[in-house]
C-alpha cells in the first residue's frame, strides 16, 4: 500500500528573528543575560556565549549586540539551530533540529529554509526547493531606547508587528519515503503538483502530471520491471480510472482499472 504523503511545513517564528539584545541594565520584565567573557556585555561584539534564561542559550560571534556571523541557539524546548545569522536572524546555511526530531539543512532566509534537505521523524526524506508563507503577529521585544552615562544599552519592552515566515515543500524536488518508494517532480503548497515520476519500490516507474499527496495522474505511463505496460489514469500511483495495460506479448487490456487491478473489460485484445 502507498503510504500517504505528508505536506510539511517548518514553522519557524520562535527563531525568525532572535530578539535578546544584550544588556547589562536591569529593565521590568527583562533578564539580564549571563556572558562568558563578560566583555561582551560592554562591547556588543566578539566571540562568546549567553545563557537569557532556563534552557535558552546561544554561543557564537556578536556584533551590534546581535548574534552575526556563526553561532548555535538553542531555546528550551530542545529547538536547536546551527548555522549563519545576520542581525540575529536565521541567514545563510545552517540546520535546524526540532524537538520531535525533525531536522532541517540547507539555506535559511530570514529564518526560513529555501533550499536543501528536510529529514522527518518517520524515515521519510525530502530535498530541494522550498516555498515561505508569511503572516504578521503582533509580539512584544525588548527594543534599545537609550544609552546610559556608561554607553551601555537601556531596553524597554515593546509591542510591534512582525513578519514570520515558514517553510514548505514547492519547486522542483524528491520526496523519498521510509518504504523505499520515490517521487521526483513538482511540489507546490508543500505538496506534489505537476509534471513529475514516481519510482515504486517494487521497481515500477510511472511518469505523469500529478495532482496532491494521493498521487492522482491522467494520461500517465506505467512501465513494470516485467515489461508490462500501462497508460491511463492513476491514484495513489496505480492504475486506477480508465486506461490501457499492454502485456508482454502485445495484447492489451482496455477499460477501468481499480487499486491497480482490471476490472470490467470484456478480455484481452
Amino acid at each position: 500500500m502507498l503510504k500517504i504523503f505528508r505536506a510539511v511545513a517548518v514553522g519557524l517564528s520562535s527563531l525568525s528573528a532572535i530578539a535578546f539584545t544584550l544588556s547589562a541594565e536591569a529593565q521590568e520584565g527583562v533578564r539580564n543575560p549571563q556572558c562568558l567573557p563578560a566583555s561582551i556585555l560592554e562591547t556588543g561584539s566578539g566571540y562568546g556565549r549567553c545563557n537569557y534564561g532556563p534552557g535558552i542559550s546561544y554561543i557564537g560571534t556578536y556584533s551590534d549586540y546581535l548574534p552575526n556571523g556563526r553561532g548555535i541557539y538553542t531555546l528550551s524546548d530542545g529547538t536547536r539551530y546551527e548555522g549563519e545569522f545576520v542581525d540575529g536572524a536565521l541567514e545563510g546555511q545552517g540546520r535546524l533540529i526540532l524537538p520531535s526530531d525533525a531536522r532541517y539543512e540547507g539555506v535559511f532566509r530570514n529564518g526560513a529554509i529555501r533550499q536543501g534537505t528536510a529529514f522527518y521523524p518517520n524515515g521519510d526524506r525530502y530535498e530541494g526547493q522550498f516555498g515561505v508563507t508569511s503572516r504578521t503577529e503582533v509580539v512584544t521585544e525588548n527594543i534599545i531606547v537609550d544609552l546610559n552615562v556608561a554607553g551601555r544599552p537601556i531596553l524597554e519592552p515593546r509591542e510591534t508587528t512582525r513578519q514570520f515566515d515558514r517553510s514548505q515543500p514547492d519547486g522542483q524536488g524528491t520526496y523519498t519515503f521510509a518504504n523505499g518508494n520515490r517521487f521526483v517532480g513538482e511540489f507546490f503548497a508543500g505538496e506534489p503538483f505537476g509534471q513529475g515520476t514516481f519510482y515504486h519500490s517494487t521497481g515500477t516507474v510511472c511518469e505523469g502530471y500529478f495532482y496532491t499527496r494521493n498521487f492522482d495522474a491522467e494520461n500517465a505511463t506505467c512501465n513494470y520491471p516485467d515489461g508490462r505496460r500501462y497508460v491511463g489514469e492513476l491514484r495513489q500511483a496505480r492504475p486506477h480510472g480508465t486506461g490501457t495495460m499492454t502485456l508482454q506479448d502485445g495484447r492489451t487490456i482496455p477499460g477501468a482499472f481499480r487499486a491497480g487491478q482490471p476490472v470490467n473489460f470484456s478480455g484481452y485484445q
